[in-house]
């Protein structure tokens, strides 16, 4: 997954720049089914409250990540809605689950937390995802993702 491709012309809806769902759409198709062994988080920012989700605490939820992606064993993907989708190597779970935990925590006074478990993958933050049994459904994803995408920037 090349995070070197340029994002999109025109789909510039997220606050914190242009997203990526096309980005994540040929990165998931160029995937080698043999090497599917990661995992994939959807952060759903886009539930929490208004107010929880400036610019400030958009790039917080990116950069909780950076000890994944500094070392290039995960990709993250902005999506225009304020979503993320953070790809990485398995073997990396305990990383990603610490991160979760970060964000968890940033937002424990929005109500989406407050009827939630304080748990890295049991959480209304998060939807996790096992790229082994989950490729088929990821790929639906991306695709409507990227074709909601696309009509938006054609109107």
């Amino acid at each position: 997954m090349s995070d070197e491709r340029a994002a999109p012309v025109g789909s510039t809806t997220n606050p914190l720049g242009d997203s990526q769902e096309a980005r994540f759409l040929d990165d998931l198709k160029a995937l080698d089914p043999a090497a599917r062994n990661k995992t994939v988080i959807r952060l759903h920012l886009s539930r929490l409250l208004p107010e929880h989700r400036d610019k400030q605490n958009l790039r917080n939820a990116e950069t909780v990540f950076d000890e994944l992606t500094r070392t290039r064993s995960a990709w993250l993907y902005r999506l225009r809605n304020s979503d993320l989708m953070v790809v990485f190597e398995r073997h990396e779970t305990e990383v990603a689950e610490r991160a979760m935990l970060k964000l968890l925590k940033l937002w424990e006074r929005d109500p989406l937390m407050q009827k939630s478990k304080s748990d890295a993958r049991k959480n209304r933050l998060s939807s996790w995802f096992d790229m082994t049994q989950d490729y088929d459904k990821l790929l639906t994803f991306a695709m409507r993702q990227t074709a909601t995408t696309e009509k938006s920037v054609r109107k």
